[in-house]
């Protein structure tokens, strides 16, 4: 698989990690959110936008 191919299905689970219900559904969902916003920064040698918490996780961590 070539290089371009792989950016483009990593912007492809970007774009979905990084939707509403998504990122925002609690620290885990957003930390891997941005963990695959900035490998594709390191891939593209372009500089990450990371996604910011909300002020209410719709569905809070049951890992505790």
């Amino acid at each position: 698989m070539n290089n371009q191919k792989q950016i483009e299905q990593l912007k492809n689970i970007v774009s979905i990690l990084s939707s509403k219900g998504n990122y925002d559904a609690n620290e885990y969902m957003l930390g891997m959110a941005n963990g695959l916003i900035l490998a594709l920064s390191i891939m593209t040698k372009e500089k990450p936008e990371f996604l910011d918490p909300p002020e209410i996780w719709s569905k809070p961590n049951t890992f505790e």
